[in-house]
This record gives C-alpha cells, sequence and structure tokens, in this order.
C-alpha cells in the first residue's frame, strides 16, 4: 500500500510539472481502479483546481 500511494504520488508530482488534463484523467482512473479513497481523489482534484487558479491569477497580476 505505501508503494502504491508512493507511486501516485510520483504521478501527482509529474502532472504538476505538467498540468495537462489527459495524464489527470488517466491518474483517476487509475486511482478508482486501484479502489482507494474517495476522498483522496477530491483531495487532489481541489489541490490541482487551487494550483490552476494561483497561475491564472498570477498571469493576469504580471504584466
Amino acid at each position: 500500500m505505501q508503494q502504491v500511494l508512493l507511486f501516485l504520488l510520483l504521478l501527482l508530482l509529474l502532472l504538476l510539472l505538467s498540468l495537462q488534463l489527459v495524464p489527470l484523467l488517466l491518474l483517476l482512473f487509475l486511482l478508482l481502479e486501484q479502489q482507494l479513497l474517495l476522498l483522496f481523489l477530491l483531495q487532489i482534484l481541489q489541490f490541482l483546481s487551487h494550483l490552476l487558479l494561483f497561475q491564472l491569477l498570477q498571469q493576469q497580476l504580471l504584466p
């Protein structure tokens, strides 16, 4: 179980570097197949959405 979480954290890190939606969807399906908690999925989605929002705000504020 710890190895799975480590692997998922690594995938999340790669997602944060690329910020593409397709790998995110693939990761979500992978997590659902692994039968992990839905709360974990929601936390990842919330974090990614906050990060995207922060980046958008940063782009708006900086010329």
